[in-house]
């Protein structure tokens, strides 16, 4: 049963209101209408990728750079975009801002904003070392790392027992698997 575009939103959105975002990005919104032919598609103007039919979603669908998998959503101003199609100029530009091509029947103003992505169930970004930067459980492993390998120099710089070095190592991995349950608590 197809749902109105109305209701599609609705129960898009109502799914996704209790999830918290897999990632924030910025993002350069651009726009393109496939029926009007020429750069907005390449041979069957009527299709998105993966053979996707373009009717019955402007305004909720969009192309986005190959990293992302198709199906993941991005929340732009309040509403929710599924990406169901990809572009030659669809990417991730050298700043780190990616391109998000909206599919549209008028025009839209160039403008670069805040998006949050939500990623299909299952589904591991590709650009996991910028995710792992910005984890705190990253850094407290790459802390406890540093202060254990440290410990062991034979300097005399940083002496640690043996119980002190367990006891680090306890806490580091203790706080690495409290935020990782915490954090799959939230994506639930």
């Amino acid at each position: 049963m197809k749902m109105p575009f109305d209701t599609a939103a609705l129960v898009l959105a109502l799914l996704l209101s209790g999830r918290v975002p897999d990632a924030t990005e910025r993002a350069e919104l651009t726009w393109y209408d496939p029926a009007r032919g020429g750069i907005n598609c390449d041979v069957e103007c009527e299709y998105m990728g993966h053979d996707t039919p373009v009717a019955g979603w402007y305004g909720r669908a969009l192309a986005c750079p190959v990293e992302y998998a198709r199906g993941t959503v991005f929340r732009i101003d309040g509403r929710y975009w599924r990406c169901l199609d990809a572009g030659g100029a669809v990417v991730r530009r050298a700043d780190g801002v990616i391109v998000l091509d909206l599919l549209m029947r008028e025009p839209i103003p160039r403008r670069i904003v805040p998006v949050d992505i939500f990623l299909p169930s299952g589904v591991i970004m590709k650009n996991t070392f910028a995710g792992a930067l910005k984890s705190s459980k990253f850094w407290a492993s790459a802390v406890g790392m540093g202060v254990v390998v440290a410990s062991g120099l034979s300097d005399g710089n940083l002496q640690l027992n043996e119980g002190e070095l367990l006891a680090l190592v306890t806490t580091v991995v203790g706080y690495v698997i409290g935020t990782a349950v915490e954090d799959s608590g939230k994506k639930a």
